[in-house]
């Protein structure tokens, strides 16, 4: 729906479950989207897959699973760009990842950013010379750091901390700018922000009002990238077959998928296969 209605970019959260499987699930608990109750990372594969992640958004997703994050990017690989919102796992998570997105052809494909919190960073640095690391903006000397040691192409900005001052410090280090207007600027206000700002990314909850206002200022990107951000051919949007992740012998699981927005050039949305929140 989300690449319908004009996304070129789906957030996935990620979590590890208790076996290490990576997962696509919002919260740190099954409790408010399945009809189970536990800690994702106490859960076993097996244990999360039996649940019914459906229901509660409405009876016609009746006996919908959380989908691994292999599921969710071979269902999604080719049609829009890929926003990882690692929500935390074992030290081994950056390799773990690593070894999927490689394993599923990413590397040197379509983009991918990996939204990196500074308690992350390290835990996801095995990630940085191939994939986007996404970290967030703490100060200049910061972005400067992780500029020269992880060879960050892209830093985000929320919108809570949003400045034009702090936006052209991402930029002035050569990055491309990504900002976060979800909540209470995730209108107009917030859009025209980012542009003014030379965002090429805006991550917004309402894609209904970003990609008309994009549209009618001539804005609105409908090519995804490469991973070195430059740009891929259109390609057609055919929905391809999903495919289930059978195997339990892996790493990885998922249940949140969310579409966001990407900017000024692109919109990235929540990947809303689930929970759109």
């Amino acid at each position: 729906m989300a690449i319908a209605l004009g996304a070129r970019a789906i957030e996935f959260d990620v979590r590890f479950t208790k076996d290490g499987y990576a997962v696509v699930i919002h919260d740190a608990t099954v409790n408010r989207t399945t009809d189970g109750r536990g800690w994702v990372k106490n859960m076993t594969l097996c244990e999360i897959k039996a649940l019914d992640a459906g229901s509660w958004k409405g009876s016609k997703f009746t006996g919908e699973q959380v989908p691994t994050l292999r599921e969710a990017l071979r269902n999604i690989k080719e049609r829009a760009i890929v926003d990882i919102d690692f929500k935390g796992g074992p030290a081994s998570a950056g390799e773990s990842l690593l070894n999927i997105l490689d394993e599923e052809g990413f590397r040197g494909g379509p983009l991918v950013t990996i939204f990196a919190r500074s308690h992350h960073v390290k835990r996801l640095e095995p990630l940085a010379p191939h994939y986007a690391l996404r970290p967030h903006f703490q100060s200049a000397a910061k972005t400067r750091r992780l500029t020269e040691k992880l060879g960050i192409k892209i830093m985000g900005l929320r919108r809570r901390s949003f400045s034009p001052t702090r936006a052209a410090s991402i930029t002035s280090h050569g990055l491309v700018l990504f900002t976060n207007i979800m909540g209470w600027a995730d209108g107009p206000r917030g859009i025209e922000d980012s542009i003014n700002a030379g965002a090429r990314f805006i991550q917004t909850d309402n894609l209904d009002r970003l990609v008309p206002y994009l549209r009618a200022r001539g804005l609105l990107e409908t090519r995804i990238l490469n991973a070195d951000f430059s740009y891929r051919p259109s390609p057609e949007y055919a929905r391809p077959q999903y495919e289930s992740e059978t195997d339990l012998t892996d790493t990885n699981v998922e249940q949140n998928t969310k579409p966001r927005a990407i900017s000024s050039r692109h919109i990235e949305t929540p990947a809303e296969t689930i929970d759109s929140r």
